[in-house]
């Protein structure tokens, strides 16, 4: 079990959650909503076969470790996640508590369509 540290959490991130409107034309548009921002550790993820076919596609998956609140409770699958410096998107693929059940590890994939 890999223990993490609120030391570690560098890196400020949004959380924006998918809002759907209709667009007058008997369709919805959808728009993202920021519901929160959480400092995360980046974990870039390498190695596995699925990691390098990922990448072979431009692909890039990522887990932000964040710690845990009322906030990050709320966060979903078709949610996005935004790294507020670069401003660069990742699509939420996972949300895991930690054991310990201080954090969560949030598997992320940038370079895809949001």
């Amino acid at each position: 079990m890999t223990r993490h540290h609120t030391g570690d959490l560098n890196t400020l991130v949004a959380f924006d959650a998918p809002v759907r409107a209709p667009n007058g034309m008997g369709g919805s548009q959808t728009s993202w909503a920021e519901q929160f921002q959480a400092w995360a550790k980046v974990i870039w993820l390498r190695g596995g076969e699925t990691v390098i076919s990922a990448r072979l596609a431009g692909r890039q998956p990522a887990v932000f470790v964040i710690g845990q609140s009322q906030d990050s409770a709320l966060l979903d699958t078709d949610w996005v996640a935004r790294d507020i410096e670069t401003g660069k998107s990742y699509v939420v693929r996972a949300i895991i508590p930690t054991d310990d059940r201080a954090f969560f590890e949030v598997t992320v994939e940038g370079g895809v369509p949001v």
